[in-house]
């Protein structure tokens, strides 16, 4: 998929102090150090940009030079940065979006925040089995990335009846400090780092007073394939609440999705956990209950989202590898 993100990957350099007009390099010199100061601002994260002449004369216009990272972040949508347009389909440039339509169309009361207590129930239900599977893991079969999948009665809201979903536990070691993987990945940033991500929105509700989100509400859609393909009727659009909890060799991410604009998800509810393994490695752990829809809101079947869930979140795990590894 091309994407036409000239405006923003220059912008991403002239926020870090490149000025083009009192550069003596060329035009490919220029565009060659914006996606060097790109890896340095958004490491991991694959830029595919058009760079030329007209592109750093715009940036130039809009005076971006005085922007950090932090301001590229603020900025959020960047539809307009689009130098050529992006073609129809086209939603990811890299951390920030061009042509991003993937905005929240939802939106949390006070006590749709309540989650904790279910996810941990969750958390508590695993079957002895299954558990016993996890314990009985090697260090070298978490490197590689495992999961546990299985049916169960779920509760999704506390005081509901039970529901049978399919549940996986995926579980993968990044040989990345737990410290220097959470600067290079903050748990805030799960959702918009998996692989296959497609667009999405996040909006920050309540953050700690380190300024690290606490409570945010997230739509993410991603390709259901092995690809970045966006066929919206196939494609899983959800919105979910997310309450995060840090210790301080742990950081969870708690959600339930809320709402899914095309009605590919009934129920998500789970959560991931970032926790310090050892002095040279981090533990990312998925465990999430599931009911899917085929287009048309046709329930599809446990057992075939059980198969799926077997290497879907492990791949989202060795995803996360590769982002943070990436710096060295």
């Amino acid at each position: 998929m091309k994407l036409f993100c000239s405006f923003l990957t220059t912008f991403l350099v002239l926020s870090l102090g490149v000025s083009c007009a009192e550069s003596e390099m060329t035009v490919e010199e220029q565009c060659a150090a914006a996606m060097e100061q790109v890896a340095a601002c958004y490491p991991g994260v694959s830029y595919e940009a058009e760079c030329n002449g007209e592109t750093l004369k715009a940036f130039q216009k809009f005076d971006m030079e005085s922007e950090d990272c932090e301001g590229v972040k603020k900025i959020g949508k960047a539809d307009w940065f689009a130098f050529d347009g992006c073609a129809p389909g086209e939603h990811e440039c890299g951390l920030i979006f061009c042509c991003d339509d993937y905005v929240v169309t939802w939106f949390p009361q006070e006590s749709d925040w309540d989650i904790v207590p279910v996810v941990q129930a969750l958390h508590g239900a695993i079957p002895a089995d299954e558990l016993a599977t996890l314990q009985s893991a090697s260090r070298d079969d978490f490197l590689d990335g495992m999961s546990v999948v299985y049916e169960q009665a779920v509760v999704e809201y506390e005081g509901q009846p039970a529901r049978d979903m399919a549940v996986e536990v995926s579980v993968g070691l990044i040989e990345v400090d737990y410290d220097a993987f959470q600067q290079r990945l903050p748990a805030a940033d799960w959702g918009i780092q998996l692989a296959h991500y497609l667009g999405g929105e996040v909006i920050v509700y309540e953050s700690d007073d380190l300024l690290r989100p606490t409570r945010q509400l997230e739509r993410m859609v991603l390709s259901p394939f092995p690809c970045d393909w966006d066929i919206p009727l196939t494609n899983m659009d959800m919105t979910k609440v997310e309450v995060i909890d840090y210790t301080a060799d742990k950081a969870v991410v708690y959600w339930r999705v809320m709402y899914s604009d095309n009605d590919s998800t009934e129920t998500d509810v789970g959560s991931v956990t970032f926790e310090r393994y050892d002095e040279t490695s981090t533990l990312v752990t998925y465990h999430s209950a599931h009911r899917l829809n085929a287009p048309g809101g046709i329930h599809i079947p446990n057992d075939i989202v059980k198969f799926v869930l077997k290497t879907f979140f492990v791949q989202h795990i060795l995803h996360y590898g590769n982002i943070v590894q990436s710096y060295y």
